[in-house]
């Protein structure tokens, strides 16, 4: 039990550590527990999102949770009250984009109403593993090799939300896209495989080019991805978390060892990588 407590502990400080001096000085008035007693659908939250207007949209185990920085509202999808919303991301001022059970949906916040995306050609459901949207509400998404860019028309008429979908690049490598970001300027995609390989995209270009070899060992995965300061974060799960410097070319890796030496610890941090 000791050796569980050390290794949450230090979980903690690795972690804090990495922030900015700015937001180290917290105490616990800094911190307020939301949960089902305060109105909440489900304790199980699995993706929040912030849009235009100032709410809070948290996806839980079983419905849509909007919270306006006193009270919760909750949507649930028609005829299935315990549906889990596992990603929400803002389009725009009206609409959110949602997945559950794989498919995308949007929801339309003026009608509070869910619409199932599917392509217009097909008229199949549209899937992505991984999406995100950019500035003008268009919306990029993964799916095995696939990038896809998905366009909105300006209004929905019917219950069903078609949009066009086109695919613009092909990665016919056997490890697939898994995760995506918008790159830091808003001008450019970053991509992760499985093993942790990183591509740039450039929309304008239509060019994709490898900026990172991956590094995860089998039976590892990117849970996500984020684009920031001229770096690239990769989270994974069970391999601690990658940094790829676009400065330098040099991929970091921070992973926490626990040793049986009494309740010790260590945290380790290498240069695995460069360019």
């Amino acid at each position: 039990m000791k050796n569980i407590y050390c290794l949450l502990i230090v979980s903690f400080l690795c972690i804090f550590s990495l922030l900015p001096a700015g937001a180290q000085t917290l105490s616990e008035k800094d911190f307020q527990v939301l949960n089902m007693n305060d109105g909440l659908s489900d304790n199980d939250i699995h993706s929040v999102a912030k849009d235009t207007e100032g709410f809070m949209w948290f996806g839980t185990g079983s419905g849509l949770n909007r919270y306006d920085g006193r009270t919760f509202k909750v949507f649930r999808m028609p005829g299935i009250s315990y549906r889990r919303i596992d990603r929400v991301v803002s389009l725009d001022t009206d609409y959110l984009l949602l997945r559950s059970e794989q498919n995308l949906f949007l929801f339309d916040k003026k009608y509070e109403r869910f619409l199932p995306v599917c392509d217009s050609v097909s008229k199949q459901p549209v899937m992505f593993a991984d999406f995100v949207a950019d500035s003008d509400g268009s919306c990029w998404g993964v799916s095995s090799g696939e990038l896809s860019e998905v366009n909105f028309p300006s209004s929905f008429v019917q219950d069903t939300a078609f949009v066009s979908v086109r695919h613009v690049v092909n990665n016919s490598q056997s490890d697939p896209f898994v995760v995506l970001c918008m790159g830091e300027d808003g001008k450019m995609l970053y991509c992760a495989s499985r093993n942790g390989t990183v591509y740039r995209f450039t929309p304008g270009q239509r060019q994709l080019k490898k900026v990172c070899d991956g590094q995860l060992s089998s039976g590892r995965w990117v849970s996500s991805l984020l684009n920031d300061d001229s770096f690239i974060w990769i989270p994974t799960v069970g391999d601690g978390l990658y940094g790829y410097d676009l400065t330098n070319g040099k991929l970091h890796h921070w992973q926490l060892f626990q040793k049986e030496w009494g309740s010790s610890c260590r945290i380790t941090m290498s240069f695995v990588c460069s360019r």
